[in-house]
C-alpha cells in the first residue's frame, strides 16, 4: 500500500475501491463532489453526502465515512472525484488528524493542527491518460459547507449583493457564533438518541446553506389546521411526520431547539412547544384538547401569533419564521387580508402551505395566492405554494421550499427598518 505525503500522488486500479475516512477526534460529515470539465459538478446529483449517499449510476456510495466507489462504472466524463470533510462543529483543527485510507491501495494522513478553516479537501481521485489516480489535497476552505459547494459548481444562493441594509444589522448578529455553536451541539448530542430527527436537520442545514442561512436564528412557528377535512392527514400520520420535519428546522434556526405550535378551526389555539421529547406524541395529545372543529379561520389565529410574539422583548430583532398549513378556505378573508398587511411592518414572515388533490384551482388556494400577492403592504411578508400533500415533497425539497423567499424578505425587512 502506498503511503503519500501531502501534494502526492499514486496510480490506483480501474475497479472497485473502498477507501474511509477518520478522524483524530471529534466527528465530522464526509462528503464527496463528482467533478467534470472545469472542476465542476455536472449537477446536484454529484455531490454524495449522507443526505445522498450515492449517484443514479451507483458508482459511488457512502456509507458513515466510508466510500464504495467502482471507478469502471464512472461516466467518461467524470475527471476528478473529491473526498471532502467538514467538522461537525469547530474547525478542521479540532479533528487533529484526518485519514483516508483504500486498504491495500493507498492511505493518506494530515495534521489538522492550525487548519482554521471549516472544511478541507482530503484527497480526490482524478483520470489521466484513460488511468485513474489519487492526489493527496489537504485543501482547507473557510466558512464550510457553502463555499465549498460553490468552488465545486453546487448552486448555493450568494451573500446579498445590498451590503449597506445588510450589514446594518451586524450588532444583533454578533452573538450568532455562540447561539450557532450551541445549536451545533445540541444536534451533535441528540445524534444517538434520535439518528432519524437529526438526519433530517442536516438535511435543513444544507437548504439554509445554499441560501447563505447557516447559523441564522429565528423563532420557528408551525400552524395547524384542525378542520374536519383535515381527519385522514392526522389519520395517516401525514401531519405527525410535518411536525418532526419542521422541528428539524427549528432545531437548526431556534435557540431552544423546539417550535411553537398553534391551531386553527373555528377558533385559534395555543398549543404549547413541540420538542426532541414530546414531537412522537405531540399530534395525538393535541388533538385530546382540540379535537378538530367545522369550518376554518386563518386570520384569528394570524392575529394571535401577532399579539403574542409581538409582547416579546426580542421582537424585531429576532425574526419569526411561520409555517402555515391548511387545506382549505377561511371563512373570514377581510379579518385574514388585513392582519397580513398589518403585519407587513412587523419581524414575521408567513410561509403558507395548501395541501390538497384540488391544487391551485381551489378556491382556498386562490386566496392564498391573492395573500402571497397583497397590495398595500410595507414589505411582501409571505409566501405560498400547494402540494397534494405535505409528504409529497422529499425533505431536501421541502425545505428548498420553505427557504423560497425568506431570505429575500429578511433583506426587505432590514432595510425597511423592520428588523434591527
Amino acid at each position: 500500500m502506498q503511503q503519500l505525503t501531502k501534494g502526492a500522488n499514486t496510480a490506483v486500479p480501474t475497479g472497485v475501491i473502498r477507501p474511509g475516512v477518520r478522524f483524530g477526534a471529534g466527528s465530522a460529515d464526509v462528503s464527496a463532489y463528482v467533478l467534470g470539465p472545469g472542476g465542476k459538478v455536472r449537477s446536484d446529483a454529484d455531490m454524495i453526502f449522507y443526505n445522498q449517499p450515492s449517484t443514479p449510476d451507483g458508482a459511488i456510495a457512502l456509507n458513515g465515512a466510508d466510500f464504495t466507489i467502482d471507478l469502471a462504472k464512472v461516466a467518461a466524463e467524470v475527471e476528478r472525484i473529491a473526498i471532502c470533510v467538514t467538522p461537525d462543529q469547530g474547525t478542521v483543527a479540532d479533528l487533529r488528524q484526518v485519514t483516508i485510507e483504500a486498504p491495500g491501495i493507498v492511505a493518506f494522513g494530515q495534521d489538522t493542527a492550525g487548519m482554521n478553516e471549516a472544511a478541507i479537501i482530503l484527497g480526490e481521485f482524478y483520470r489521466r491518460a484513460g488511468e485513474w489516480k489519487f492526489r493527496a489535497v489537504a485543501q482547507g476552505f473557510q466558512g464550510g459547507l457553502a463555499p465549498l459547494s460553490r468552488h465545486f459548481g453546487i448552486d448555493v444562493a450568494d451573500e446579498p449583493a445590498s451590503p449597506a441594509p445588510a450589514a446594518a444589522p451586524a450588532p444583533a448578529p454578533t452573538p450568532a457564533p455562540s447561539s450557532i455553536d450551541l445549536r451545533k451541539q445540541r444536534i451533535i448530542s441528540l445524534e444517538k438518541r434520535d439518528p432519524k430527527l437529526i438526519s433530517l436537520a442536516k438535511t435543513a442545514a444544507i437548504s439554509l446553506e445554499k441560501k447563505s442561512l447557516a447559523g441564522a436564528t429565528a423563532k420557528v412557528v408551525l400552524v395547524l389546521d384542525i378542520s374536519g377535512s383535515m381527519y385522514m392527514r392526522y389519520e395517516e400520520g401525514e401531519v405527525d411526520r410535518l411536525v418532526q420535519r419542521i422541528l428539524a428546522l427549528g432545531l437548526n434556526m431556534d435557540d431552544d431547539g423546539s417550535i411553537e405550535v398553534y391551531a386553527f378551526g373555528t377558533g385559534a389555539y395555543r398549543v404549547g412547544a413541540a420538542d426532541i421529547d414530546n414531537y412522537k406524541t405531540f399530534v395525538p395529545d393535541m388533538l385530546r384538547k382540540h379535537p378538530l372543529e367545522g369550518s376554518t379561520h386563518y386570520g384569528a389565529t394570524v392575529k394571535l401569533i401577532r399579539e403574542d410574539f409581538g409582547a416579546q422583548a426580542d421582537f424585531g430583532r429576532v425574526p419569526v419564521y411561520v409555517m402555515f398549513v391548511t387545506d382549505g378556505d377561511t371563512m373570514d378573508r377581510s379579518l385574514t387580508e388585513r392582519q397580513i398587511r398589518d403585519a407587513s411592518s412587523e419581524g414575521i414572515f408567513w410561509q403558507f402551505m395548501g395541501i390538497g388533490e384540488s391544487g391551485g384551482r381551489s378556491s382556498g388556494f386562490k386566496f392564498l395566492q391573492k395573500l402571497d400577492d397583497l397590495k398595500g403592504r410595507k414589505v411582501d411578508n409571505c409566501d405560498f405554494f400547494s402540494t397534494p400533500s405535505a409528504d409529497s415533497f422529499s425533505d431536501s425539497e421541502l425545505y428548498d421550499k420553505l427557504m423560497t423567499e425568506y431570505p429575500g424578505w429578511l433583506n426587505a425587512a432590514k432595510a425597511a427598518g423592520i428588523l434591527r
